[in-house]
């Protein structure tokens, strides 16, 4: 989407702000990997980058938000930063500690609780302390296992606040996908439909680990006869390789890659792989983004305060600053089931149906910490990005009205609710300061990590009823 340029008189900005150097930004994916050497970043064919120095990991971890590194003496988790063997130090990690990179977000496990990374060494708590056994997560979101085993959990993005999806028995594994959410138990492999809801895709004892990313999702055969990916519908599966003792699979944004005691491969198609990295060099592999240079641009998180200045700066400078929202990624998703219209009480012993009008407003929300103002603007920006990258509507707000029918069984309450659908973007904002103006001696930013959430104007509806209390029956036969 090009920029609008204005030409007018020159002027110079001049906020507090401590300008960086200019840094990476980061595109595509590619896959890492990490062994007592170091961790190296692949290049294509058989050429690896070291990016970190012997002996200074023992886990990576990777995603869209980029490649973590957790030190073997305890010392701490790092992300790299898009460059040489630069690392910032983010946070402790203690024992037990467990670290997960989704599309746009960074969250830690500890036995403290579950906390999501504020950039710096600044970490918010999102759930208490004793409440996670494990954490998942990916582009639709992140998950906590309950270490009772009382069920599973998915983050609503705010405060403390999770919903509770599943059960979490022993063996129980999930994985999150770009746009799905998938779990392994004895009983085989299932997909979330929305709210406590999951339907089979994979029979009992099938799988004795499943991997997910973008390009889709694996289960490796318990028995070592294979490694699977689903095909996206029923019970379907292609078996793509063999899954011999050591195996572990990366799904990333547009491939797949298989690691080994004979080393790292990528998968092709069918049954075919080319072998990548040599026999033993490799312990462990990761999703991890792919660099390229972006010149002259001064890089901040859209989470950070210079990069919160910028936003507000900019949108308050329209006439020399613009800017372009290009979005990584974009997922729908169900909202939270909620009621809409009037409750209808059926005091008789029979069904009866009613026809009920209704109408619904839903909300968007953001990782903008800005003015209102600035807010509305960056908005303008974002809906235009999303709707010229995927080709649709896309707006803050929906109202829908409608009429439906809503049978409501006798001696019962009965109303109608509605799921609405949300749209998820994550991506980058280009700030651009116009000729003879700038920003603390920079005019061009890149805002990475800006997130926006939006109604898309559809969902599901559907009627619901419970008995009526003792309270509300006494016309009730």
């Amino acid at each position: 989407m090009a920029a609008l340029l204005v030409t007018l008189p020159s002027a110079v900005v001049t906020p507090l702000l401590t300008a960086q150097p200019a840094a990476a930004a980061a595109t595509g994916s590619t896959v890492c990997r990490q062994s007592p050497e170091g961790v190296f970043r692949w290049n294509g064919g058989t050429s690896w980058t070291q990016i970190s120095e012997r002996g200074t990991a023992d886990q990576i971890y990777g995603g869209g938000a980029g490649l973590l590194r957790a030190a073997p003496d305890g010392s701490g988790v790092y992300r790299y930063q898009g460059s040489g063997q630069n690392w910032e130090h983010i946070g402790t990690a203690g024992p037990g500690s467990q670290w997960v990179v989704t599309d746009n977000a960074i969250y830690g496990r500890s036995p403290d609780g579950v906390f999501r990374w504020n950039g710096g060494t600044s970490w918010t708590q999102i759930s208490e302390r004793g409440t996670a056994d494990q954490i998942y997560g990916g582009g639709a979101g992140l998950l906590r296992a309950a270490p009772d085993g009382s069920g599973v959990y998915r983050y609503q993005g705010s405060g403390q606040n999770w919903q509770r999806i599943g059960t979490a028995g022993p063996g129980s594994q999930w994985v999150v996908t770009d746009n799905a959410i998938y779990g392994r138990s004895p009983d085989g492999v299932f997909r979330w439909n929305g709210g406590t809801s999951w339907t089979q895709i994979s029979e009992r004892g099938t799988a004795d680990q499943i991997y997910g990313g973008g390009a889709g999702l694996l289960r490796a055969a318990p028995d070592g006869s294979g490694v699977y990916r689903y095909q996206g519908s029923g019970q379907n599966w292609q078996r793509i390789g063999t899954a011999g003792p050591g195996s572990q699979w990366v799904v990333t944004d547009n491939a797949i890659y298989g690691r080994s005691p004979d080393g790292v491969f990528r998968w092709n198609g069918g049954t075919s792989w080319t072998q990548i990295s040599e026999r033993g060099t490799a312990d462990r592999i990761a999703p991890c983004a792919a660099v390229t240079t972006a010149v002259g641009w001064t890089t901040y998180s859209a989470d950070s305060d210079d990069g919160k200045a910028v936003l507000e700066i900019c949108a308050g400078s329209q006439w020399v600053c613009t800017m372009t929202y290009t979005p990584r990624s974009y997922r729908t998703f169900p909202g939270p089931e909620h009621p809409v219209g009037d409750s209808v009480f059926n005091y008789t012993s029979q069904t009866e149906t009613h026809t009920l009008s209704w109408s619904d407003t839903v909300e968007s929300s953001d990782t903008l910490e800005v003015s209102s103002s600035a807010k509305a603007t960056i908005w303008g920006v974002a809906e235009l990005g999303v709707s010229a990258t995927y080709s649709h509507t896309w707006g803050r707000s929906s109202s829908v009205s409608e009429t439906e029918s809503l049978p409501v069984p006798g001696c019962s309450v009965g109303w109608l609710a509605r799921a609405a659908e949300m749209g998820t973007a994550s991506g980058d904002i280009h700030v651009h300061f116009a000729k003879g103006t700038h920003l603390d001696g920079h005019r061009d930013f890149m805002i990475t990590n800006a997130v926006f959430t939006a109604p898309t104007g559809s969902g599901s509806i559907v009627a619901r009823s419970r008995p009526v209390t003792a309270s509300e029956s006494t016309s009730c036969p």
